[in-house]
C-alpha cells in the first residue's frame, strides 16, 4: 500500500514539474517577445533622426542618439532646408554640428519663417559672416526666439550705451546672453550708474563679459558692493576689472589663490595692494602662479614687495617674453656689459618690445654678434647649453 502511494506521489510530481514550468517559459516568451519588439521599434541606430544627423550634420553615434531624444522627424524636408539657409549664411560644417549639439530642435524650425528673420537682422547691421556664425553658435536659442520682443530690443538697447555697430556686433560674439532687456539688463545697467560707474566702465563690462548683466540684480549688488568693501574706486576702470573677477571666480577659488601667494611668502596687505591695482592677478592659473613666483624670486632675485609697483609684471608669457628678456640680461651680465643693480626684471618686463630691442640688442649687438639669436630662439640660459657658455666668455 506504502508502495502504491509513493508511485502516485511521484507521478502527480512529475506532472507537476512539467506543466508549471511550461506556463512559466510560455509568460516569459511572450514578455521577452514583447519587450525585444519595442526595444526594435525604439532603437535609434535604426531611427531616421540618427541617421540624418549622423550623415548630414556629422555628429557622432552616441551624441546622434542622444540627441535623438529630444528631436524628431521622420523625412529630410525641413532639415534640408534649414542646413541650406545656415551654409547660405557662411556656417560650415563644423559650426553646423555644433550649433545643432546645441538646439537640435533648430531642424524642424520653419527655415524661411523661424530663421531666416534673425539671420537678415544681422546681416542688415552688417555684420560679418563669421560673426553672424559666432553669435549663433554662441547663443543658439536665438534662432528660435521673437525678433520683436528680444532680437530687436536687446540690439537697441546695447546700441544705445555702446555707440554703434561694431562695438554692438563685438559685444555679442563675445559672451552668451540669452536674458531679458526689461527684466535684467536695463535695471542691471541702472544699478551699476547708482553705484557711480561711469558710462566708460559699464561700456568695457558689456564688451568683455555681457553675461555679468545676466545675473539676478540682487546678486549683481552683492558683487558691487564686495568690490567696494574692498576699497575699489567706482569711477576708475579698475573697479570694472574687479567686478568681473569677483563674477568668474568663487570665493573658494579666490582663497586657494590667495594661499598660492601666501606659499611665496606674500602677505595679506601685499596680496591687497597688487590686487587693487590689478585684480587680473587673481584669474592667473595656480600653476601659473607659482611659476612666475620661482622665476622671479628665485631666477631673477626680485622681493614680493615690488610687485606693488609693477603689478602688470604678472600678466607676462614665461616662455615668450621673459625667459627670453632675461636671457639677453643674464649673458650682458656675465660679459660684464651691466650691473646687476641697475637692473630690474619687473621694469624689463614692462618694457615694450621696441623698447626692449633698443636698450638691449641693438646697444650691444656689436660686442654680442649672437644675442640676437638667442633672444628670437626664445629659450634660457639653461636650455642654451655650451652654446651660451661659450657666447659669455
Amino acid at each position: 500500500m506504502l508502495s502504491l502511494i509513493c508511485k502516485r506521489l511521484l507521478i502527480i510530481s512529475r506532472r507537476e514539474r512539467v506543466l508549471v514550468p511550461s506556463n512559466a517559459v510560455q509568460r516569459f516568451q511572450f514578455y521577452a517577445s514583447k519587450s525585444k519588439s519595442g526595444a526594435e521599434r525604439d532603437e535609434p541606430e535604426s531611427s531616421f533622426t540618427v541617421t540624418y544627423l549622423l550623415n548630414s550634420c556629422g555628429l557622432p553615434l552616441e551624441t546622434a542618439k542622444s540627441l535623438s531624444k529630444r528631436v524628431h522627424f521622420e523625412t529630410p524636408e525641413r532639415p534640408d532646408s534649414v542646413l541650406n539657409l545656415l551654409k547660405s549664411y557662411g556656417f560650415t560644417s563644423t559650426s553646423i554640428s555644433k550649433l545643432i549639439s546645441s538646439c537640435p530642435s533648430l531642424l524642424v524650425c520653419h527655415a524661411e519663417k523661424t530663421l531666416l528673420p534673425k539671420l537678415e537682422f544681422f546681416r542688415s547691421k552688417e555684420f560679418p559672416s563669421s560673426d553672424i556664425v559666432r553669435i549663433v553658435c554662441w547663443n543658439s536659442k536665438i534662432l528660435t526666439m521673437s525678433s520683436e520682443k528680444y532680437l530687436i530690443p536687446l540690439y537697441d538697447f546695447l546700441k544705445s550705451v555702446l555707440g554703434n555697430d561694431q562695438m554692438v556686433c563685438a559685444c555679442l560674439k563675445s559672451s552668451i546672453w540669452i536674458f531679458s532687456v526689461k527684466k535684467t539688463l536695463a535695471p542691471n545697467v541702472s544699478l551699476m550708474r547708482e553705484y557711480g560707474l561711469p558710462q566708460s566702465s559699464i561700456s568695457a563690462i558689456l564688451f568683455q563679459k555681457l553675461c555679468l548683466f545676466g545675473l539676478k540684480t540682487e546678486k549683481l549688488e552683492g558683487l558691487l558692493k564686495r568690490v567696494l568693501n574692498i576699497g575699489f574706486d567706482p569711477t576708475k576702470g579698475v573697479f570694472a576689472e574687479a567686478l568681473i573677477v569677483f563674477f568668474q571666480l568663487s570665493k573658494s577659488t579666490l582663497e586657494r589663490k590667495m594661499d598660492v601667494y601666501r606659499r611665496w611668502g606674500w602677505s595679506d596687505d601685499e596680496i591687497l595692494t597688487v590686487f587693487r591695482k590689478f585684480p587680473s592677478m587673481m584669474r592667473i592659473s595656480e600653476q601659473k602662479i607659482s611659476s612666475l613666483m620661482d622665476f622671479y624670486l628665485n631666477r631673477c632675485g626680485c622681493e614680493c614687495s615690488n610687485f606693488a609697483t609693477y603689478p602688470q609684471a604678472l600678466s607676462f608669457s614665461l616662455e615668450k617674453r621673459l625667459i627670453p628678456r632675461w636671457s639677453v640680461v643674464e649673458i650682458l651680465l656675465q660679459k660684464g656689459l651691466i650691473e646687476k643693480q641697475h637692473i630690474n626684471i619687473l621694469y624689463l618686463s614692462m618694457l615694450s618690445d621696441k623698447g626692449f630691442v633698443d636698450k638691449f640688442l641693438i646697444k650691444y649687438q656689436d660686442q654680442v654678434p649672437q644675442i640676437m639669436t638667442i633672444f628670437q630662439a626664445k629659450v634660457g640660459l639653461q636650455e642654451l647649453g655650451h652654446e651660451c657658455e661659450n657666447i659669455c666668455r
